[in-house]
């Protein structure tokens, strides 16, 4: 009985150990560049999120690059929402050819509906105070907690 007992626990250690014991894996990885790197010259952040209507991912190679053209090119950025001052998830963002930017914010419009901010001035800001954001959100009956965070801005966005 003794012997089984040792045969169960280096059954059961073995397994812990074989990483140990093996040859360090020296394969070279390479990467090939995305379908992106004639736009930017750095990778695309993990927190953005380029897509085509209907939630097209932009980054998908069969697509090419013929639908980055024209108001279609993409520009680096690095998005997060987690600094803008409002509590939300999955924030739409959008810039107009007015150059406002639009977001959605979860909650925080009337009677807790989805609010549509509109930032203005960040275009050639040079200060911190030349911009201003406000909820253009006011239908005469909100519905609250839509949970639809999704806006369409304008038809390139």
């Amino acid at each position: 009985m003794h012997k089984f007992g040792v045969f169960i626990i280096a059954f059961l250690v073995s397994p812990a150990l074989s990483g140990c014991l093996e040859a360090e894996d020296k394969r070279t990885v390479i990467e090939e560049p995305g379908i992106f790197a004639e736009f930017f010259d750095r990778d695309i952040p993990e927190t953005t999120w380029y897509h085509y209507a209907g939630g097209i991912n932009a980054l998908d190679d069969e697509l090419g690059t013929n639908n980055l053209t024209g108001n279609n090119i993409p520009f680096w950025t690095q998005g997060s929402y987690y600094g803008i001052g409002l509590t939300t998830f999955e924030p739409t963002m959008g810039i107009t050819s007015n150059d406002n930017l639009y977001m959605s914010s979860y909650g925080n419009g009337p009677a807790g509906s989805t609010a549509i901010v509109q930032c203005s001035g960040l275009v050639g800001m040079s200060n911190i105070s030349d911009y201003s954001c406000a909820n253009v959100y006011d239908p005469i009956s909100p519905v609250p907690n839509s949970n639809d965070p999704y806006v369409c801005v304008d038809k390139w966005t």
